[in-house]
C-alpha cells in the first residue's frame, strides 16, 4: 500500500474491527462473570442445605437412640408382666 490514505483507512478499519471484537469479548466476560456469581450462590445454598441436613441427621440419630432405649425398657416391662401373668395362670 503505497497510498497513505488507503493505509490509514485500512488501519482505521482494523482498529474499528479490533474495538468491536474487544466489546464483544467484554460482553462475553460479563456473562461469564454473572454465571460464576450464580454458580457461587448455588454452591453456597447447597453447602448451607447440606449443613442443615447434617444437623437434622444428628437429631434423628439422637431420637433413634432415645426410642431404642425406650423400646428396650418396654420390652423388659413386657417380659416382666408376661412372667407375672404366667405365674398367676399357673397358680
Amino acid at each position: 500500500m503505497d497510498d497513505p490514505d488507503a493505509a490509514a483507512r485500512e488501519s482505521a478499519r482494523a482498529l474499528k474491527a479490533s474495538l468491536l471484537h474487544t466489546e464483544q469479548l467484554a460482553v462475553v466476560v460479563k456473562e461469564l462473570e454473572q454465571q460464576l456469581v450464580t454458580r457461587a450462590e448455588d454452591m453456597a445454598r447447597v453447602t448451607a442445605e447440606c449443613d442443615h441436613a447434617a444437623m437434622l441427621a444428628t437429631f434423628v440419630r439422637e431420637d433413634c437412640d432415645l426410642l431404642r432405649d425406650k423400646l428396650q425398657v418396654a420390652e423388659a416391662e413386657v417380659k416382666r408382666l408376661t412372667t407375672i401373668i404366667r405365674a398367676i395362670n399357673a397358680a
